[in-house]
């Protein structure tokens, strides 16, 4: 019998597609994630090419994508597809979902996606911003499945202090998308630096959501962003927190590690992995 629950997540924004070496980024994610057993993975700044033609029916069905009613296509480039084909001539059997945020770059559709390699019972779409046009780069979406009893959501949130699309609101958002009678991992860059006092973790933490970094005292310095990347232009070489698995109810995690970073890094972020036992 296949098993339902997860035993490894792992979190990652991408940066996919912008540098031109999406192959190796691809190769050495799916190498990573086969090696370590991550059970589902939550990707942000995936992206696809505006006008690029949309994944055949076929296509999408052998890679395993859930789709999602009403939103932009999966198209032939896009990250998530790409990746979970290379998972599945790996051997495993891999699911995802995407969801389309905004434009991106002059040149790409940047969303987030959710994959899995545990059978999925249905899948989870929420607008956290109203902008179902994509024009505004600010538009932010979540998504993700069901699976064994639980939601899993991967969500890319804005800044605390922007007056346009102010984190809190996006956070409200996704709360009141969320079902109430099932646990809900939450997986992401929320962009949110963990050592901002009265700000988005603190917020976080009043609402009752629990961090994974939090709750294991088998860790690491839990940073994921150092130095100067896209949207944190001014913080120069200030390492920061601020990608996160949380939960909506208590939980106590093994462990809870960054990973891909240094050399073996695939992004301009580092990945989370959480183990759950």
């Amino acid at each position: 019998m296949a098993r339902s629950r997860a035993d490894v997540l792992m979190t990652l924004n991408a940066h996919s597609l912008i540098d031109g070496s999406a192959d190796e980024q691809l190769a050495r994610l799916a190498a990573f994630v086969c090696a370590r057993g991550v059970d589902i993975l939550a990707l942000q700044e995936v992206n696809q090419t505006q006008g690029a033609e949309p994944a055949s029916d076929d296509r999408l069905r052998a890679a395993g994508c859930v789709p999602l009613a009403g939103k932009a296509p999966v198209r032939a480039d896009n990250f998530a597809l790409r990746l979970c084909e290379r998972l599945r001539t790996a051997g495993e059997t891999w699911r995802f979902v995407f969801s389309a945020a905004h434009n991106s770059y002059g040149r790409f559709e940047e969303g987030v996606a959710l994959l899995t390699r545990l059978p999925p019972e249905g899948p989870f779409a929420a607008d956290l911003s109203g902008d179902p046009a994509m024009d505004s780069w600010k538009s932010r979406v979540a998504c993700g499945l069901f699976i064994g009893g639980a939601l899993y959501v991967s969500v890319h949130t804005g800044f605390w202090n922007d007056d346009e699309a102010p984190f809190a609101r996006q956070w409200d958002a996704l709360e009141a998308a969320l079902p109430g009678d099932v646990p809900v991992f939450v997986m992401g860059d929320l962009n949110q630096p963990a050592h901002m006092r009265g700000e988005g973790l603190d917020l976080l933490m009043a609402r009752g959501w629990h961090d994974a970094y939090a709750q294991t005292k088998a860790r690491d310095d839990g940073f994921t962003v150092g130095g100067s990347i896209d949207g944190w232009r001014s913080a120069k070489d200030e390492p920061r927190r601020l990608d996160y698995i949380l939960c909506s109810r208590p939980f106590s995690p093994a462990r809870c590690e960054v990973v891909l970073q240094g050399k073996d890094a695939v992004s301009d972020h580092c990945g989370v992995c959480v183990h759950l036992c």
